[in-house]
């Protein structure tokens, strides 16, 4: 397995179909109509978002899309989507990787809003919960 981060236009070009397949599933049915694969890849192109992909023996395993979030007392690496098969087995490869890219870039923790079972997925690799995110219409 090989993680990839899409940082350049011709890597965006390049692996964007496969980040797009497995990042649609959570644009279509986790996301509460924050964004479109459009609006995602338009982020990573303009800078305000990144990209990374795991390539295993047959393809493309997991991408995750994410951005830094900037508090006033610190920055996180921000979860945006993240989508593909075996989580796991990509973690082993993928997460240490990203979590030293992530602290490199000047983050402190990488958070995620997720379901609840994202959530139970995430804390088999070390993610734990820290808020409920509550909405209610204007």
């Amino acid at each position: 397995m090989k993680a990839v981060f899409l940082t350049s236009p011709a890597l965006l070009d390049q692996l964007w179909p496969d980040v797009a397949e497995l990042v649609l599933p959570v644009v279509d049915e986790a996301a509460k109509g924050e964004f479109s694969l459009t609006d995602l890849q338009r982020m990573c192109r303009d800078g305000r978002a990144y990209a990374g992909v795991v390539l295993g023996d047959s393809g493309p395993m997991l991408a995750v899309i994410f951005q830094f979030k900037h508090y006033p007392q610190r920055m996180n690496a921000h979860i945006m989507a993240l989508g593909g098969r075996d989580l796991e087995a990509a973690a082993s490869t993928f997460w240490p990787t990203f979590r030293d890219w992530c602290k490199e870039s000047g983050a402190e923790e990488i958070e995620a809003w997720t379901s609840p079972a994202m959530t139970r997925m995430l804390s088999r690799i070390g993610f734990m919960k820290a808020y409920d995110v509550v909405r209610m219409p204007c």
